[in-house]
């Protein structure tokens, strides 16, 4: 295979890969901005991979060059040093596997820009985002104007331009950010239910997410918005609620075009325990405002120090 000039760095998800949808935009996206950085081109190999049943990605031919795979914190050096080599030496082509944490603040529009030009979703994924959307807002039962999803591609690159004006399909997303060993039941949850209710503003269209699919099914049960006196409001049929703690891989994405296309992501998290704030690289996208409430929901059981 002929390489051409500039240098190119590979970045490959395969079936094999050891992290989830938003890490490999995150790694994705790190990459790129190094690139940018660097004057060297990126480019994307997904054949095989789960994902590519819910993307469109050109695949840059890899043949048997070997899969550098850094990925988790401890690699993160070894990553920069190869990048590093990689970058004055004579080498070609790199072939990475990473989900690399680039500071959020360090990417720039146009690495984002460059993220679009790497890769869409599919029209299937815009109709099943914009489904979802459409049912799963909370005032959804009431006059309303439905969201629009579609590709979140930054307009207002050097920011010069004037903030984009409101819009009736404009919606937030309540997002609860839980360690999923933390286990709330019906009082905890409905204690989280009567928190969110006291501090957010129900007058514009919201969407609940979470980490976790089976609190956020169940807080969407709890969380009953009567803006009608009188009016009753149960979206969901106990009974139907699944058991389902993680979301799908298809799911995953759609949330990832939902919050990307959100107008404010408002995070409730749990401060005893770590979190993965699975939320925070979809709203790099549009630069979404996020408010941030942090509560301790459950007592944390301290164990003794060994020999007391």
């Amino acid at each position: 295979m002929s390489i051409s000039s500039p240098k190119i760095i590979v970045q490959r998800y395969a079936s094999i890969t050891q992290f989830g949808f938003n890490d490999f935009v995150r790694g994705t996206l790190s990459l790129i901005q190094y690139g940018i950085d660097n004057k060297i081109k990126i480019a994307l190999n997904i054949e095989g991979s789960e994902i590519s049943s819910y993307v469109i990605a050109k695949n840059y031919p890899i043949s048997n060059y070997p899969v550098n795979q850094l990925y988790d914190e401890p690699n993160y050096k070894r990553l920069y040093d190869t990048l590093e080599t990689f970058r004055t030496n004579n080498t070609p082509l790199l072939i990475v596997s990473t989900d690399w944490t680039v500071p959020p603040q360090n990417i720039t529009d146009l690495a984002i820009i460059e993220f679009n030009k790497l890769l869409q979703f599919t029209p299937a994924i815009y109709t099943l985002a914009n489904l979802r959307a459409s049912a799963e807002l909370l005032n959804v039962n009431l006059p309303h104007t439905n969201p629009i999803i579609q590709q979140p591609i930054p307009t207002n690159y050097n920011y010069s331009c004037p903030a984009p004006t409101a819009k009736e399909s404009d919606f937030n997303v309540i997002y609860v950010d839980m360690n999923t060993d933390i286990f709330l039941d019906f009082l905890d949850t409905a204690t989280l239910v009567s928190k969110i209710s006291s501090l957010v503003s129900f007058s514009k269209n919201c969407i609940v997410l979470s980490n976790n699919k089976l609190l956020k099914d169940e807080i969407d049960k709890l969380l009953v918005i009567n803006y009608v006196p009188g009016s009753v409001y149960n979206k969901y049929d106990w009974a139907n609620i699944t058991n389902e703690v993680f979301w799908s891989l298809e799911d995953t994405i759609v949330n990832f075009l939902l919050l990307a296309n959100s107008k404010k992501v408002i995070v409730f998290t749990e401060k005893s325990m770590p979190v993965n704030h699975d939320y925070d690289i979809a709203i790099l996208f549009l630069r979404v405002s996020t408010q941030m409430f942090s509560y301790f929901y459950k007592k944390v059981d301290i164990s003794p120090m060994p020999g007391y």
